[in-house]
């Protein structure tokens, strides 16, 4: 994997030529590594004009909190919110509402880390 962006790039990085919206959550990997809790977002972009897959890694995850049920289709993404602070990185596949930079607590789908990087 080649690292693209860190931080605050990375929401510079999907809403200019890269989108997540449309896109397709692949798998969701929970790990630890030197003493931090890691999730990685593995995700296939449909309207990349330069790449198809990008990893989202979240770097000591503070929180975090995804649900499926075999009803629903795993797991295309129709809006999301996304934010990142000097204090931590905020994702919500599955927002109340995608607007706005702050965490709401019906939310689902959410990770809230410290760091965060992206990968292709």
């Amino acid at each position: 994997m080649n690292l693209i962006t860190e931080g605050g790039g990375a929401i510079e990085f999907f809403s200019d030529s890269e989108s997540l919206i449309s896109g397709e959550l692949k798998r969701f990997s929970v790990y630890r590594q030197n003493e931090r809790l890691l999730l990685d977002l593995d995700i296939t972009l449909l309207y990349s004009k330069k790449f198809k897959d990008v990893t989202l890694r979240f770097i000591d995850v503070l929180e975090y909190s995804f649900y499926y049920k075999n009803h629903n289709s795993f797991y295309y993404i129709e809006d999301y919110k996304f934010f990142v602070t000097a204090e931590q990185a905020y994702i919500s596949l599955d927002p109340v509402d995608g607007s706005g930079n702050e965490i709401d607590p019906n939310d689902n789908d959410f990770v809230i880390a410290k760091e965060l990087k992206v990968y292709v």
